[in-house]
């Protein structure tokens, strides 16, 4: 199976990661830095508040996040 065909069977919403989400998630370093939460992280948490839903997470760290406008989920 093709890359392209797992997604769709997963029915993900895959997102570019432009300009504007590269600006995005560099504004949360600051909030995150202490967590150490890192670009890739960083690039999920600002895409969940771009979209207004809760970032999906089974890395328990990203719980003591503290932004505003930002709800993170733990799926464990």
């Amino acid at each position: 199976a093709t890359i392209r065909e797992i997604l769709d069977e997963l029915r993900l919403d895959v997102r570019s990661h432009d300009v504007e989400a590269a600006c995005s998630a560099t504004g949360l370093h600051t909030q995150t830095k202490e967590f150490g939460r890192g670009l890739g992280d960083r690039s999920c948490l600002a895409l969940a508040m771009q979209l207004g839903v809760p970032a999906l997470t089974a890395d328990r760290e990203w719980k003591k996040v503290k932004v505003k406008g930002l709800k993170v989920e733990h799926i464990r």
